[in-house]
């Protein structure tokens, strides 16, 4: 290697350096710490400050960091789990009641960031759905009745307003309470106890629907309100109330929400109406809509 002249050779933080010229046969050289393991001559890398390499990206690229999903508390997994245990004398039973619709349902997700769109496009104080800019769908409690099979229209009774201070709801707060409220684990345990009768497992199983995937909020439980649904009274003549109104009623109550935090309503009538995986098929025996999930 031909012999560097001195003024290219450069000490270690860049200047010339007359002590490092080497009037001998072997070539100059800079040694850089090692910080990166780099070692060259001048003539190769030019100047090169102390200890910093040739830059080059390593490795995988870094992350933005943790992505926030909005909090969706349904489980229609659970839901079908229930009906493939429960025995079918108690399928009988369901069946002679206005829930026989429940035992038709077969899905078993909710795609959240689908259901945060669709609750973002809830007007609920039209009580409309935007499928687009340019195209609503207007629900009402028949609407509402089609897609769940349950009772609606002028010939039902209104379910009157929650009233929390009752004995009745007291005791099935307490029955089914886990650490922070009526437990998921709990009333699914209720629906499967073949020792309970065939109205406390009504009672329960109404409850476990409803908490699951028609009335939901955005706590890990199921909210307490709906004891109120699952009284003796309301059960006996369940036939006699609109219980397409209540869940309608729900929408309405929880649809002013931030879409980006979590979706609280009812994710079966908003999926149904957004025409998304859902098969609604028409029984022509009673002229009404029933879930084929």
């Amino acid at each position: 290697m031909a012999e560097l002249p001195k003024k290219d050779v450069m000490d270690k933080v860049g200047r010339p350096h007359d002590d490092m010229h080497n009037d001998g046969d072997q070539p100059a050289r800079v040694e850089f710490t090692k910080k990166k393991n780099v070692e060259a001559t001048v003539a190769e890398k030019g100047v090169v400050s102390e200890g910093v390499a040739p830059s080059r990206k390593r490795g995988r690229p870094r992350k933005e960091g943790p992505k926030h999903y909005p909090i969706v508390r349904t489980y229609p997994k659970d839901v079908v789990k229930v009906l493939k245990k429960i025995s079918s004398q108690r399928r009988k039973y369901v069946r002679k009641t206005v829930f026989k619709s429940f035992l038709d349902i077969k899905i078993k997700h909710f795609d959240r960031n689908f259901l945060a769109y669709l609750y973002s496009r809830w007007d609920a104080s039209r009580k409309v759905l935007r499928i687009r800019d340019d195209y609503e769908v207007q629900i009402d409690d028949e609407m509402v009745g089609w897609i769940t099979g349950l009772p609606y229209g002028e010939v039902t009774r209104d379910i009157p307003p929650v009233k929390r201070g009752k004995s009745s709801i007291q005791d099935m707060k307490t029955e089914n309470r886990n650490a922070g409220g009526i437990g998921y684990r709990v009333v699914h345990n209720m629906c499967l106890d073949e020792a309970k009768e065939k109205s406390e497992f009504l009672k329960h199983f109404v409850l476990y629907v409803f908490g699951n995937i028609l009335c939901t909020t955005t706590s890990n439980n199921i909210s307490p309100d709906l004891c109120w649904l699952v009284r003796r009274k309301f059960l006996r003549d369940a036939k006699k109330y609109s219980w397409s109104k209540f869940i309608l009623e729900w929408m309405v109550k929880y649809g002013n929400g931030d879409s980006t935090k979590g979706f609280k309503g009812s994710p079966t009538v908003l999926m149904a109406d957004a025409r998304s995986t859902w098969c609604i098929s028409f029984k022509k025996k009673r002229k009404k809509h029933c879930i084929k999930i």
